[in-house]
């Protein structure tokens, strides 16, 4: 277990998780926001497969975990830290549509900054998302600060960009 919130509990991805990974990974309303496309079976598992090997490297690009409802015990979805950024670390998440409208997202947002504030020695994080995306950007709004729109080459869209320092969290909680 990496850390938990009221509700969720964050941890390594395990390999029966891949299911329900795929569905989200071919699911058009959780994909669409992010901007991607749905993945076929066989992108889903090199994708699982290489967030699955990157626990064995201790400087991946990215740490991602498997958010898991700690009564049900049920997949909720996927959080992570993106280490692209040498003055922070951005944050990410994706919840099943499955598991939408029950404030998991804004709870795991929480969860991942107290995380990284409290057991890293991250001052800065980050989050970027698309414009379009309105339920990310709602949730994102809570906890950080909009800093700029700014073009992402990665996924050819507009991304919003929200920041917040472990000062503003001390002092926002």
């Amino acid at each position: 277990m990496l850390f938990t919130t009221r509700r969720l509990r964050a941890q390594q991805l395990q390999t029966h998780d891949f299911p329900y990974f795929l569905e989200m990974m071919q699911d058009p309303l959780v994909m669409n926001p992010i901007p991607l496309p749905v993945a076929d079976k066989a992108k889903a598992r090199l994708v699982f497969d290489r967030l699955y090997a990157a626990y064995q490297n201790p400087h991946p690009k990215s740490r991602v975990w498997a958010i898991m409802d700690m009564e049900t015990e049920q997949f909720i979805g996927q959080g992570g830290l993106i280490f692209n950024r040498s003055e922070g670390v951005e944050i990410g998440y994706r919840v099943r549509s499955t598991c939408w409208g029950k404030g998991y997202g804004s709870e795991l947002a929480a969860g991942l900054i107290d995380y990284v504030f409290t057991k890293t020695h991250y001052e800065l994080i980050f989050a970027d998302v698309w414009i379009n995306n309105a339920a990310s950007n709602a949730i994102l709004r809570k906890y950080m600060y909009f800093t700029e729109e700014h073009w992402n080459s990665d996924f050819n869209c507009w991304d919003y960009r929200y920041t917040l320092t472990k000062a503003q969290w001390g002092d926002d909680r």
